[in-house]
């Protein structure tokens, strides 16, 4: 019996597949980590993008806030149903708000600022994020 034991101890066949199975769990949650972080970098790029494309509406002379709303929709590719598109506009004099109809104090024209802002909520492998992204645009 005590020879079965020592053959037994010093036997290394099947060493790498005991190996194998010990890495391969971390090796896979390595690889799934990677691919959830490759697809947050995009859907985050993705909003981004989307919601400059609304600013840009708005420097080429645009001055709808319905139609940014549909321009930023639009160019946003991988948008989840859990988002929100938000563009708010007002007018400034000299950093304070001021109705936007009139002329400032000093007579000069006011400042129109655009606020957009975009927020979704992600559902990744490892669990959900929100992704929040803003963008000021001042025209005249």
């Amino acid at each position: 019996m005590g020879q079965f034991i020592r053959n037994f101890l010093r036997n290394d066949r099947g060493a790498a597949a005991v190996e194998f199975a010990f890495i391969a769990p971390v090796l896979a949650a390595l690889m799934l980590g990677v691919f959830d972080l490759g697809r947050m970098t995009y859907d985050r790029t993705d909003l981004h993008a989307a919601v400059r494309s609304g600013a840009q509406y708005f420097m080429a002379g645009g001055d709808d806030v319905e139609a940014a709303i549909l321009v930023i929709e639009q160019s946003w590719s991988s948008r989840p149903e859990m988002s929100q598109v938000t563009v708010e506009k007002c007018c400034k004099c000299a950093g304070v708000d001021a109705p936007c109809g009139q002329l400032c104090d000093d007579g000069s024209v006011p400042d129109i600022v655009h606020e957009l802002e975009a927020t979704a909520y992600f559902a990744g492998l490892f669990g959900q994020y929100e992704v929040s992204v803003n963008e000021f645009v001042r025209t005249r």
